[in-house]
């Protein structure tokens, strides 16, 4: 899931965008073939991706890459009787947290510990096909059967094979609804 970029900068903004860079988790490479170029400074190079930024625009560009990061990942690990398995992120129907553990609920009715908390999961990780739904769950939208409103405007969500419903905290409603569409 770590993109490797080569970075193209002025000399005196190589070490703050570096450590930019890699403390948001991509790789500076100087053999790769996606290129960061800023603006203002020539780039040569033979490429497979160029993008170029300002500087004072970088927020931005790392938002765009985190976003586009998310989007590419299909895969994540997860762990159960002692085996590493790979999931498919489609086939993930809900993360829950119990403890300090967080899960992974598939539609084969499993259950996968993963190595993220929600909170990551929820920035760096996911695409927007999953949302948070209260403190301890994050739901994929697909998988969704039905939304079921309850009194003092509160919601449950019958899942894909799942027998339990599941709750929406009023602190996620407004959230949840803007991102369906209600």
């Amino acid at each position: 899931m770590n993109q490797q970029y080569k970075l193209i900068c002025k000399t005196e903004n190589q070490a703050i965008l570096s450590a930019l860079l890699e403390s948001n988790h991509f790789t500076i490479n100087q053999t790769s073939k996606y290129i960061l170029c800023e603006d203002g400074v020539e780039c040569n190079h033979d490429y497979d991706l160029l993008i170029y930024f300002k500087k004072e625009k970088i927020t931005e560009l790392l938002d765009l890459l985190r976003e586009d990061n998310k989007t590419n990942s299909k895969l994540m690990m997860g762990r159960r009787n002692g085996n590493y398995i790979p999931i498919e992120l489609d086939n993930i129907v809900y993360f829950n947290s119990y403890g300090n553990d967080t899960y992974a609920n598939t539609v084969y009715g499993k259950s996968y510990k993963i190595k993220y908390k929600l909170y990551k999961l929820e920035e760096d990780i996911l695409p927007k096909q999953f949302i948070r739904i209260n403190k301890s769950e994050i739901v994929h939208i697909k998988h969704i059967t039905k939304i079921v409103p309850m009194f003092k405007g509160k919601f449950i969500l019958k899942i894909d094979g799942y027998k339990q419903p599941v709750d929406i905290s009023r602190n996620y409603i407004k959230n949840f609804k803007e991102r369906i569409g209600m």
